[in-house]
C-alpha cells in the first residue's frame, strides 16, 4: 500500500536513514528488465525490485534472500500494467517483416497495447510501505528517478555488443547508392576501358578499378511481358533487373514450401561474374512503396535510397507500377509459416496446447530457435534437470548478483530451472497472454543465456540463424569446461574406437576418440541428387533406412594412398570406427547437410526411417584381438580425407592478387565460398587480424607428420628444422603455405628448450617419487586410488590441469525419447523445433508454443536423442 500522506515526516526520516545508495549514471547497467534469477518482469503481479546500491533487480521471492545475505533495504518498486490501445476500424496489420510472433515488424494477432509503469521507494522488509518520490530530496531522489528512467541492462548491453536484435534481416544502405546523377558502380577491369563499351561517363582509374555511371544503351523496360534473356532459357518469373545495363535474367531457385522449389537457373548471377555490374532488382517486387534490390559484391539485399531514379533511367516508374510477385524475405516467411502450420496441425489435427512443470517454451528473440530446440532436448536428460535445475539456487549462491550476469553456470541454471518449473507455463497466465501482446507470462526470452553462451564465438554471438548440431557441441563443451565433479555431460559422453589395418603388413593401430554426438552418414540413393537440385515444382522424396545409414557409417573406409612403414609397399590402408562405450543417452545426428560441386552447403531432401529402438550391440569396439601386431609408435596414419572447404580456384585467384594463401583461404571459408569479391571484402575488414595470415583452425590437417624433403627445403631459405617442422605440421605439409606463415609468425614460434624443460620436470617428478614412495603410499587413500593421485601429481609437475573424462557404460539398446527437426535448405536458416517423449506423451516445442503432439513427424528430423533402455 502506498502511505504518501500517512507516514509521518519522522518515520519518513527513518526509512531514509536505512536507504543505502548510489546514482547511477547513463552509463550504468541498472537491472530493470527481469529478476536477476528468474524471468519475472516489471509486468508481473509483483512487479520488480531495484537495488539502490548495486542497482540489480529481483523479483519479490529472491529479493528475501538478497537482502537477508547483504543488508541491503533500499529498493525502487517498479510496476507495469498494459492499457489497451483502440486501432482505427478495419486498420491493416503493418508489413510483416521479421520471423517473430509479438515484436515490432513480426505477426501480430492481438490488439495493440500502451505499458504505464509506476516506481516507488520501498525499505525491506516493510515493502507495503511505499514512498513516493516526490517526498524525497537531493541525491535520494535523483537515484531513484534515475533508477525509474534508465532504459534499463538489456539495451545497454546490446549497445555494448554491437548486436542487433534481428541483424540476419536487416537491410544495409548499398555503397553504389549516394552519388550526384546516378548510381556509381565499381568495374574489376580487364585489358582497360575499351573493354566496357557504351560507358555514360568513366571518372577515374583507382588501384584497377573503373568507376561509371550507369551505362546509356537506351534500353527501355516495359511494364510487362519480361522473360529471361538468356540463350534458351526464356523463364517469365523470378526475373531480376540489372541496374547498370538494363539485362533482365532469372535468379536462383529456392524452396518456396515443402519439397517444392520456384524456377531459377542463377543466369543473372552469371551475368555478374561475367561484366561485375553488382545492382540488381527482383521485376516483380517493384511498387510503389519499394522493390526488393540485391548488390553481389556485397552479398546482401540491400537498401538502395536511389533506386526511384536509377529505375527511371530504364524507364521504369515505380508509382505505375503493382507488385506482381514476392520477396525473398516474404517467400522464407510463407516457407517458415507453411512448416509450423502442417508440423504443429500434423496434417490438419488441431494441436491441445500443454501446461505446466517442463513444458515452457522459449520466446523467439530473433533467430534464436536453434537454442529453444537444443535446450529442450537436452532437458530430457536428468543430469541437467538435477544440477542446473534443482541445484540452481546452489549456484546462484557461489556468486554475487552482478556476477551472475555473466555467468555461464548463472545463466544456464537460471534457463533451465524456469523452463522446468511450469511457472512460465500456466493456463491462466496463457489467457492473458493472448490478451496482452508482449507479455512475458508465458515462455521466457533467454537474452542474456544466449549473450553469454557466445560471447567470443564468431556465429553464436551473432543474431543469425545458426546449425543446432554446432551449438549442442559448443554448449557441452562450455558445460565440460565450467563442472568439474557430477559432470552432466557424462551422460552423453562416449569413446570412438578407430581401427587402422595396414594391407600390406597386416599390423593394425588402435585410437581413441571423445565423442558427444554419434553423426551418421545419409547414403546417396538413386533419386535424391535430382530432389536436391531440380527445378520441377514437385520432385518425391526419396526414403532410406536407419540400418543403411549405420552401415555407411560404420563401414570400413579404403586409404588407398597410405605406404606400409613395415614393408614400404603403398597398398593402402582400411580404417573402420566402433562405440568403445555406450552412454546413458545417445545423441544422434544424421549427416544430411552436404557440400555440392560449386563449394555451398545443400540439405538432402529425404525421410529416414528411424527405428523407435535400437540395438548397437553390432558396432561395440573388441580392442586389440589375440594374434594382432601394432603398427610402432609414431609412424603417421593419414586421416579419411575430409571434403573441400575451399575452392582452390579462387585460391589461385587470391593468391594472384597478391594476398597469402592462408589469408586467402581463410577468407574463403568464412564467406563459405561465395566468390572471390566476397573473400577480398572480408580480407580487408580484418585485414588488423593477428591471425589473418595463418591458416584457418578448421582447414588445418589433423595429420601431425612432416615431410622430411619439405623440412631441408625450408632449411635452405634460413629457418631451422625446429620451425619447418612447426610450420609444416601446421600447414599439413604445404610448402607454400607454411612459407608464408614462417615469414608473419617465425618469432613465435616456441623454442626446443622449452619442451626439453618439461621432460627435466617429469625426471625430477620420477627422482622424487622414488624418494618418497612411502609417504606417497600414505597419501593414496586421500585421492581414492593410486592412478588419480598419480595422475593429479604429473598435471602438477607439467603445469597442466588435470581434467579426467568419465565415460558410461552399459548395454547398447536405446529408446528414442526426442528429436529435433529443421525445415529450410542450409543448416544456418530455416527453422529448428524439437519434438519430446515425456510419460509416453510427445510434445512438439515450437518456440512459446508447446502443444500435444499426435503424429511426430520422425523421419524428417535432424537429431535425435536416444536413452538406454
Amino acid at each position: 500500500m502506498e502511505l504518501n500522506s500517512e507516514i509521518s515526516q519522522k518515520d519518513l526520516l527513518e526509512y531514509i536513514r536505512l536507504a543505502q545508495f548510489n546514482i547511477p549514471s547513463p552509463t550504468s547497467k541498472v537491472f530493470k528488465d527481469e529478476c536477476m534469477y528468474c524471468f519475472n518482469t516489471p509486468l508481473h503481479p509483483d512487479g520488480l525490485y531495484i537495488c539502490l546500491k548495486t542497482f540489480a533487480g529481483f523479483c519479490k521471492r529472491h529479493l528475501k534472500r538478497y537482502s537477508e545475505t547483504t543488508g541491503q533495504k533500499a529498493f525502487v518498486h517498479l510496476k507495469q500494467t498494459k492499457q489497451a490501445v483502440e486501432s482505427e476500424a478495419g486498420e491493416p496489420q503493418d508489413k510483416v517483416t521479421k520471423l517473430a510472433i509479438g515484436i515490432d515488424g513480426g505477426f501480430c494477432s492481438s490488439p495493440e497495447f500502451r505499458t504505464l509503469e509506476s516506481a516507488k521507494l520501498v525499505i525491506y522488509p516493510d515493502l507495503d510501505v511505499e514512498i513516493d518520490f516526490s517526498r524525497l530530496e537531493g541525491n535520494l531522489h535523483t537515484a531513484c528517478a534515475n533508477i525509474a528512467s534508465s532504459s534499463g541492462v538489456r539495451i545497454t548491453d546490446q549497445l555494448e555488443s554491437g548486436v542487433s536484435g534481428w541483424d540476419g534481416e536487416t537491410r544495409i544502405v548499398t555503397k553504389h547508392a549516394n552519388l550526384e546523377q546516378s548510381d556509381i558502380f565499381y568495374l574489376r577491369i580487364g585489358n582497360g576501358c575499351e573493354q566496357l563499351p557504351n560507358l555514360a561517363k568513366v571518372d577515374k582509374h583507382i588501384d584497377g578499378l573503373v568507376i561509371v555511371f550507369q551505362l546509356e544503351n537506351n534500353i527501355k523496360i516495359p511494364s510487362s511481358g519480361w522473360k529471361c534473356e538468356c540463350d534458351g532459357c526464356g523463364l517469365t518469373e523470378n526475373l531480376w533487373l540489372n541496374l547498370t545495363d538494363g539485362a533482365i535474367k532469372c535468379g536462383r531457385s529456392q524452396y518456396i514450401s515443402e519439397s517444392v522449389r520456384s524456377k531459377g537457373s542463377n543466369h543473372m548471377k552469371e551475368h555478374y561474374e561475367k561484366h561485375k555490374y553488382p545492382l540488381v532488382v527482383k521485376l516483380g517486387t517493384i511498387g510503389k512503396e519499394g522493390a526488393e534490390v540485391f548488390s553481389y559484391d556485397e552479398d546482401e539485399f540491400v537498401e538502395d535510397p536511389n533506386l526511384r531514379a536509377h529505375l527511371l533511367h530504364f524507364g521504369i516508374d515505380m508509382d505505375n507500377f503493382e507488385k506482381t510477385e514476392k520477396s525473398t524475405l516474404e517467400l522464407e516467411l510463407d516457407l517458415n509459416k507453411k512448416w509450423e502450420w502442417s508440423v504443429c496441425t500434423e496434417d490438419g489435427n488441431n494441436l491441445e496446447l500443454a501446461y505446466g512443470p517442463s513444458l515452457t517454451g522459449m520466446i523467439n528473440i530473433g533467430s534464436s530457435c536453434y537454442i529453444n530446440a537444443s535446450v529442450q532436448m537436452l532437458l530430457q536428460i536428468p543430469q541437467f534437470v538435477e544440477i542446473y535445475g534443482k541445484q540452481a539456487e546452489e549456484i546462484f549462491a557461489k556468486y554475487t548478483p552482478l556476477e551472475s550476469h555473466d555467468n555461464f553456470d548463472c545463466q544456464t541454471a537460471k534457463v533451465m530451472s524456469c523452463l522446468i518449473s511450469g511457472d512460465y507455463s500456466r493456463d491462466n497466465l496463457a489467457k492473458t497472454f493472448l490478451l496482452q501482446k508482449g507479455s512475458e507470462f508465458n515462455g521466457i526470452a533467454p537474452t542474456q543465456f544466449k549473450r553469454v553462451i557466445g560471447r567470443g564465438h564468431p556465429e553464436f554471438a551473432s543474431c543469425r540463424q545458426q546449425d543446432a548440431e554446432e551449438y549442442i557441441r559448443y554448449f557441452l563443451s562450455k558445460v565440460d569446461d565450467s563442472i568439474s565433479d557430477n559432470n552432466p555431460v557424462d551422460a552423453v559422453r562416449f569413446s570412438v574406437e578407430n581401427r587402422f589395418v595396414d594391407n600390406a603388413s597386416g599390423y593394425v593401430r588402435y585410437d581413441r576418440d571423445e565423442e558427444f554426438l554419434l553423426s551418421l552418414t545419409v547414403p546417396q540413393v538413386e533419386n535424391m541428387k535430382e530432389a536436391m537440385s531440380s527445378d520441377d515444382s514437385e520432385v518425391k522424396r526419396p526414403t532410406v533406412t536407419l540400418s543403411e545409414c549405420l552401415s555407411a557409417s560404420f563401414s570400413e573406409q579404403q586409404i588407398s594412398d597410405f605406404r606400409s612403414p613395415i614393408t614400404g609397399e603403398e597398398l593402402g590402408a582400411t580404417q573402420r570406427i566402433r562405440l568403445a562405450t555406450f552412454p546413458d543417452f545417445l545423441i544422434i545426428q544424421l549427416k544430411k547437410f552436404v557440400l555440392t560441386d560449386n563449394y555451398t552447403i545443400s540439405k538432402m531432401d529425404v525421410n529416414v526411417l528411424m527405428n523407435e529402438t535400437i540395438d548397437l550391440e553390432v558396432f561395440r569396439a573388441k580392442g586389440q584381438q589375440p594374434g594382432e601386431q601394432l603398427l610402432p609408435d609414431g609412424e603417421s596414419i593419414p586421416h579419411k580425407k575430409e571434403p573441400q572447404l575451399v575452392n582452390e580456384t579462387f585460391v589461385e585467384m587470391l593468391c594472384g592478387m597478391g594476398f597469402t594463401r592462408a589469408a586467402a583461404r581463410r577468407a574463403l571459408y568464412e564467406t563459405k565460398n561465395v566468390d572471390v569479391d566476397a573473400a577480398v571484402d572480408w580480407i580487408f575488414q580484418h585485414q588488423g587480424d593477428d591471425d589473418l595470415n595463418t591458416e584457418h583452425p578448421a582447414l588445418v590437417r589433423k595429420d601431425t607428420s612432416v615431410d622430411p624433403s619439405l623440412v631441408c627445403k625450408l632449411a635452405e631459405l634460413g629457418f631451422t628444422a625446429h620451425q619447418a617442422k612447426c610450420a609444416l605440421r601446421e600447414h599439413g605439409n604445404n610448402l607454400q603455405s607454411a612459407v608464408d606463415w614462417l615469414f608473419s609468425n617465425a618469432d613465435k614460434i616456441p623454442n626446443e628448450e622449452e619442451k626439453t624443460s618439461i621432460n627435466f620436470k617429469f625426471i625430477y617428478f620420477i627422482y622424487g617419487f622414488k624418494i618418497f614412495e612411502t609417504f606417497f603410499n600414505c597419501l593414496f587413500s586421500l585421492f581414492g586410488s593410486r592412478r588419480e593421485f598419480l595422475l593429479n601429481w604429473f598435471a602438477f609437475f607439467i603445469g597442466e590441469t588435470c581434467n579426467t573424462r568419465q565415460y558410461k557404460d552399459g548395454n547398447s539398446k536405446y529408446q528414442l525419447i526426442g528429436f529435433i527437426s529443421h525445415m529450410g535448405s542450409s543448416p544456418h536458416s530455416g527453422h529448428y523445433i524439437a519434438h519430446l517423449r515425456k510419460n509416453d506423451t510427445w510434445y512438439i516445442f515450437n518456440d512459446e508454443k508447446v502443444a500435444i503432439s499426435k503424429n511426430p513427424p520422425v523421419s524428417l528430423a535432424y537429431i535425435y536423442l536416444y536413452r538406454r533402455i
